[in-house]
């Protein structure tokens, strides 16, 4: 019985183990879930994932590209002022005639008249007759198309940086504060070199040639629209200068003073701003009035800078006197040129600041622009020494009286100094307060006696 149970058995096991391969072959596999995967980041953070050393474009156009477009057209514009535009203009009345010429920056005739109208073909050459010689160096137009020229190459590499991302975002910004800073110095030549015909021609020789009773009336437009755009660019890159020292101290501290800054900021940017004035006013400024006595038939005049140096060039009566003259007013110019330059470090020290540049590096860039109280002090001096070469200047001729007449620049002179002063205090007060004090208790005690 037990045989053939199992014989029974054997069939059914054998059906059920079929059923059950058929079953496996209908019913498929059980896979495990795949592992989970996160998204992919949104195209954002996949750039700044990127490596550092992959620079990109970036076309921005915010208030610091439109500036520095501004500052490029003001130097296109400029350019072409310099060396299209007449820098002198002259109209002499002779009887019942009005004869005019126009100048260019090379103090050249701009145009050929048919005839000899007696008005001079180049008016270095009139002026050296004169006894004002080497004038053609002073008065050119060659300062300005020099000051444009380096000016737009400057404003072209700060806009080349700060559209192709070639360099760390602390070096660039470091950089783009020293380039625009450096662009304040051929706009002030730009400006410069306009100012000296205005003050030269527009106010100098204009009274020269009306006190010995020529009928001359002197007008020096190109000089007045060149220094007029540099001046413009000055004020341009100023106002830049301030956004990218703004952007540097937001870069490490988001909640940050206005746009002026602290009161160290506002005495560096007074600093600037005087030392800009100062340089404008030099040209510009007649620097001496020569009364004549009264038995000699002519009127009162000025001298300006160029006067000066042109008589110094002479070998006529006081020329050593006027050689110390000029000498002292070059200075009194470079001294205001050397603030200008100092002022630019004291800005490059705010930024390293702000971009929380090494302490040491730091210190040392602000102790340097410190330092550049020295400047005007020595250009106070130079002031001095000029009174006193006038006063011998007048002795010497034994006729007449030589009046001193560029207090503007002196009283600019005066302000600098105590702003640069005032500016020194506040960074050594900083210094100071800027050392670790010692420990309370019996080991302070021991280290402040030790």
């Amino acid at each position: 019985m037990s045989g053939r149970w199992e014989e029974m058995e054997a069939p059914a096991n054998s059906a059920t183990q079929g059923a059950q391969t058929s079953d496996q072959q209908q019913v498929p596999a059980w896979n495990p879930p795949p592992a989970y995967q996160p998204a992919p980041p949104p195209p954002q953070q996949q750039q700044q994932q990127q490596p550092q050393d992959r620079r990109e474009i970036r076309i921005s156009l915010d208030s610091r590209s439109l500036v520095r477009f501004s500052v490029v057209c003001l130097c296109a514009i400029g350019l072409f002022a310099a060396l299209i535009a007449p820098w002198v203009h002259m109209e002499m009345t002779v009887g019942t005639e009005t004869e005019t010429a126009s100048y260019d920056g090379r103090l050249q005739r701009m145009d050929t008249p048919k005839e000899d109208d007696g008005m001079p073909s180049n008016l270095a050459s009139a002026l050296s007759d004169a006894g004002y010689r080497d004038l053609g160096g002073y008065y050119t137009r060659g300062i300005a198309i020099t000051g444009f020229v380096v000016l737009l190459i400057i404003m072209g590499a700060a806009m080349f940086l700060r559209t192709i991302d070639v360099l760390p975002p602390r070096l660039g910004r470091v950089a783009q504060i020293a380039l625009v800073g450096v662009g304040l110095l051929p706009a002030s030549m730009a400006a410069v070199s306009g100012l000296r015909f205005v003050g030269g021609f527009g106010i100098a020789f204009d009274s020269l040639s009306n006190s010995m009773g020529a009928k001359v009336e002197i007008s020096t437009l190109g000089g007045t629209v060149v220094a007029a755009i540099a001046l413009v660019a000055v004020a341009l890159l100023v106002f830049d200068l301030l956004k990218e020292i703004s952007a540097a101290r937001a870069a490490s501290n988001p909640a940050t003073s206005p746009l002026l800054g602290t009161y160290a900021h506002k005495l560096v940017l007074a600093i600037a701003v005087l030392a800009v004035a100062g340089i404008v006013l030099v040209p510009v400024t007649p620097w001496a009035r020569y009364v004549p006595e009264e038995s000699q038939d002519i009127d009162p005049f000025f001298q300006d800078e160029g006067l000066i140096h042109g008589q110094a060039r002479s070998s006529g009566t006081a020329s050593a006197e006027a050689t110390v003259m000029d000498r002292d007013a070059r200075y009194a110019s470079a001294f205001f040129w050397l603030a200008l330059v100092f002022s630019v470090v004291a800005m490059m020290a705010f930024a390293l600041e702000g971009l929380r540049a090494p302490k040491a590096a730091v210190t040392g860039v602000r102790f340097a622009s410190a330092m550049g109280f020295l400047f005007p002090l020595l250009g106070l001096l130079s002031f001095v020494g000029f009174m006193g070469a006038l006063k011998d200047t007048e002795i010497a001729l034994a006729a007449g009286e030589l009046q001193f007449m560029a207090y503007a620049p002196l009283i600019i002179a005066f302000v600098l100094l105590l702003s640069a002063l005032v500016y020194l205090a506040v960074v050594a007060k900083g210094m100071r307060g800027a050392r670790v004090p010692a420990p309370a208790g019996p080991a302070g005690d021991d280290a402040r006696k030790g």
